[in-house]
C-alpha cells in the first residue's frame, strides 16, 4: 500500500511539473515608420500643426453642433410651454361652460386633462385651475357654483 502511495505522489508531482512551463507571454510589436534612412520617423513641425488645426476644426465643428441642437431644444421647450398653456387656457373655459351648464361628465373630462399637466402650468394658470376645481366640486354637490376668476 505505501508503494502505491509513494508512486501516486512521483505520478501527481510529475503531472504537476509537466504542467508548468516557463512560456511567457510576448507582447506584439508595433513598428513605428521609417524614415529613408531606417530610423523612426520624426514627425516635423508642420505635420503637428495640420493635426492640431485639423483637431482645432473637428473641435469648433462640434461646438457649433452643440449650440445647435441646445438652441433648437430650447425652441422646442418653448413651443411646447406656449401650446400647453394655449390648451391649458381653452380647456379651463371649457370646464367653466360645462360647469355652469351643469355637464358634469364634461367637466370632469377637462379637469381630468388639466390635472394631468398642471406641474407644467404657470402660477397663474394653476390657482385658476383650483378654483375651477372647487366651483365643480360645489356643482357634483348641488351647492351654489362659486364665482371663478374671470366670472363674476
Amino acid at each position: 500500500m505505501t508503494a502505491a502511495r509513494i508512486a501516486l505522489s512521483f505520478l501527481f508531482a510529475a503531472a504537476l511539473i509537466a504542467g508548468c512551463d516557463d512560456k511567457k507571454n510576448e507582447t506584439p510589436k508595433v513598428d513605428a515608420p521609417k524614415a529613408d534612412n531606417g530610423k523612426p520617423a520624426i514627425p516635423n513641425v508642420d505635420d503637428i500643426k495640420k493635426a492640431a488645426d485639423s483637431a482645432k476644426v473637428t473641435a469648433d465643428k462640434a461646438a457649433a453642433d452643440a449650440k445647435s441642437a441646445s438652441d433648437t431644444a430650447a425652441k422646442a421647450t418653448a413651443d411646447a410651454a406656449a401650446t400647453a398653456k394655449a390648451n391649458a387656457t381653452d380647456w379651463m373655459a371649457k370646464l367653466e361652460d360645462a360647469i355652469k351648464a351643469k355637464k358634469l361628465d364634461d367637466a370632469k373630462t377637462y379637469l381630468d386633462k388639466l390635472d394631468a399637466i398642471k406641474a407644467s402650468l404657470p402660477a397663474d394658470l394653476q390657482s385658476k385651475l383650483a378654483s375651477l376645481k372647487t366651483a365643480y366640486d360645489g356643482a357634483k354637490t348641488g351647492a351654489a357654483i362659486p364665482a371663478t376668476p374671470g366670472n363674476k
